[in-house]
């Protein structure tokens, strides 16, 4: 099975007019592999902005805003995460993050669910750490308007040989669009969000870097959050609409029918 795919990948990078990759440095690969440079194009993944601010309209899960508003009331700065519990999302490193700092300034919560969902409760209460929330998975939209709510949104990515090339996993668009401050935890080809200058990113795995970006997070003001996350959106919109991305994608395609398909 593994020669037959590599035939078939090194056939359609030969023999190809155009090759499209949301990953920026996926042609590192490819050129390996036979396709020439001027035939290869990035175009990110992204969102779609209409689509998108309908769901951010929706209900905020009701459990969520309960935590939210007595988070706030006591001061604490509250970060959100929406999506997989799963071993790529690197959640173990938010947790032990979360582990290492003041837990009276802080507050987590964590919706969704996944295979890994039950070893991250196991370890929060191992650790003791008492400002974790695990909420049930929910929609896209109300996973969203939850979000909006809190002061910062986490991404992890579980290091890998794989991201050399880059990443543009959806949920960081989306927590881009929702327009708060993201704390990541990632390395990669790429930095989509230092690009924005819309939060902190940390290499993967690195809890002492994320507790130390939450910790810098907790010490900004509201108008120096809602800046950083403005930026964010800002980003998203103006390069990874899909109204953008799908024009950039017909002008590749025209470009390659103009220089001639075989």
């Amino acid at each position: 099975a593994i020669v037959l795919t590599q035939m078939a990948e090194d056939r359609c990078c030969r023999d190809a007019d155009l090759v499209v990759s949301i990953l920026p440095k996926a042609n590192e690969h490819l050129r390996t592999r036979g396709m020439p440079d001027d035939r290869y194009v990035h175009i990110s993944n992204g969102i779609c902005s209409i689509e998108s601010e309908q769901a951010l309209s929706s209900t905020p899960l009701e459990e969520a805003a309960i935590i939210v508003e007595k988070a706030k009331v006591e001061g604490r700065t509250i970060v959100g995460y929406a999506g997989g519990h799963a071993p790529n999302h690197d959640l173990e490193t938010l947790l032990d993050a979360a582990s290492k700092i003041d837990p009276d300034r802080f507050c987590f919560i964590l919706i969704g669910s996944g295979p890994s969902k039950k070893s991250l409760v196991q370890m929060v209460h191992k650790s003791g750490t008492r400002n974790v929330h695990f909420l049930d998975r929910t929609t896209r939209g109300r996973a969203l308007a939850t979000l909006s709510l809190t002061d910062a949104a986490y991404v992890g990515i579980a290091e890998g040989s794989l991201y050399r090339f880059g990443i543009g996993l959806n949920k960081i668009y989306d927590a881009m669009f929702v327009g708060r401050p993201i704390v990541a935890a990632y390395t990669a080809g790429n930095d989509p969000i230092g690009e924005s200058a819309c939060g902190f990113t940390s290499p993967a795995g690195d809890s002492d870097a994320v507790a130390a970006a939450l910790v810098h997070l907790a010490a900004m003001n509201d108008d120096e959050r809602n800046s950083m996350g403005l930026r964010g959106r800002k980003h998203v919109l103006n390069h990874h609409d899909y109204r953008h991305l799908s024009d950039r994608f017909l002008e590749a395609v025209q470009s390659s029918k103009s220089k001639g398909a075989r």
